[in-house]
């Protein structure tokens, strides 16, 4: 189109000199000198708007040409501002209809149940955590420990949270496989304890018994609590699986609406935090732990991967089977990045637009500009050709009109 708007110029120039050469021969080729000459006028005047917005025309520093290289960081600072004035507020009904329409939390929590997706989320954290653990030195790790983690611990009752998880452990019945655990470790634990078990009941009976009753004691009680462990073990229903389902139960509404209990758990947790031996322990065994969590973290078929997945899933359907609380929560999250946009992050957005742009080569970025402008920019020269020479002509017989009247 360039070539086409060059043309254009080029033919009022050429219909100029022929209506120059022949205008005595003919009135038609007044008119037709006329409009030319307007057209020429016309074309180089919008040659000359076009050109100046990109480079100086025929390189001439002519004030005021060359634009958009000249103000290239100014009219990325604009864009920035304006974008941030007109679109990125709190209080834009589109901005806030637009992130209500993602449903955030609804769609987040319908791709993390899929186990797929959740295993590569874990696997990814997992991996970045060990990265960040194996180069983060301990004293700066007990910095980021006692300014955050614990003061956010201290100002926060933990009570409510230790009741959520509890309750995400109930979902298919992960809390009772506790026990299953537990019973799995106490039968171990006998079985390699027989000898010192033995030495006890020896050292319990009565000297006059001269060690008759000691085999028949030690067989006894390995007996009833082998039997013991494997009622519980076997048997779903079983009246101590019940109790501690009961006690379950009654722990979870207590962390949550007993005043009593909340206050005992803070008291506890204050006591854990404020102890020096506590804080001293945990000095001396993190080497030892960071080491194993980078390991665990490192390997790829961690028991505590699968856990952590099957825990991240089990708290996903918990929620998700709650509609009131999915709801809260997607408002909540919608909410804080409304606000967080709209309030704390639409100078970040301002900012990144204006930097972008200074960072772009000012020659590259000219070009870019011209070529998205494309045609438009050759149909305005284009325009100023034919409207020129159309004005030229009518100029000139609202001037003949003026004459005869007055």
């Amino acid at each position: 189109m360039r070539l086409v708007a060059t043309a254009c110029l080029a033919g009022a120039t050429l219909l100029f000199f022929l209506g120059r050469f022949f205008e005595d021969r003919h009135g038609l080729f007044f008119y037709l000198r006329i409009f030319g000459e307007a057209a020429m006028v016309g074309g180089l005047a919008d040659w000359f708007a076009v050109t100046a917005l990109f480079r100086h025309p025929l390189g001439i520093p002519i004030p005021h040409t060359a634009i958009i290289p000249r103000r290239k960081n100014e009219i990325g600072r604009q864009l920035g501002e304006f974008i941030r004035d007109r679109f990125f507020t709190p209080h834009n009904p589109l901005l806030i209809e637009t992130i209500r329409s993602f449903k955030i939390v609804y769609r987040g929590t319908e791709w993390l149940v899929k186990k797929e997706n959740t295993e590569f989320i874990v696997r990814r954290l997992s991996h970045m955590l060990g990265r960040t653990l194996s180069v983060m030195r301990d004293e700066d790790f007990s910095k980021f420990l006692n300014d955050h983690i614990t003061d956010y611990i201290r100002r926060n009752p933990i009570a409510p949270h230790l009741a959520n998880l509890l309750s995400v452990l109930r979902v298919e019945n992960r809390h009772q496989q506790l026990i299953d655990e537990g019973l799995r470790v106490a039968d171990e634990l006998i079985q390699k304890n027989i000898p010192l078990i033995k030495k006890l009941i020896e050292e319990g009976t009565p000297w006059w018994t001269f060690g008759l009753a000691d085999k028949r004691i030690f067989n006894a009680f390995i007996t009833k609590v082998s039997e013991f462990l494997s009622s519980v073990t076997s048997d779903p229903h079983h009246p101590m699986r019940m109790e501690f389902e009961a006690y379950y139960k009654q722990l979870i509404y207590d962390l949550r609406n007993s005043q009593q209990t909340i206050d005992k758990v803070e008291r506890f947790k204050n006591q854990i935090l404020d102890n020096p031996k506590m804080q001293d322990m945990f000095s001396k065994i993190w080497p030892g732990l960071k080491t194993m969590l980078v390991q665990i973290c490192q390997k790829e078929d961690s028991e505590l991967h699968s856990y952590v997945e099957n825990l991240i899933v089990d708290t996903i359907v918990l929620f998700r089977s709650d509609s009131n609380t999915m709801k809260q929560l997607n408002d909540a999250v919608e909410d804080f990045i409304v606000q967080l946009i709209g309030r704390d992050g639409k100078d970040g957005i301002s900012n990144f637009i204006s930097e972008t742009v200074a960072s772009w080569d000012t020659e590259t970025t000219t070009r870019q500009v011209e070529l998205l402008m494309g045609d438009d920019l050759q149909f305005v020269r284009i325009n100023g050709t034919v409207v020129g020479g159309l004005a030229g002509l009518a100029i000139y017989g609202l001037s003949m009109l003026l004459e005869k009247v007055f």
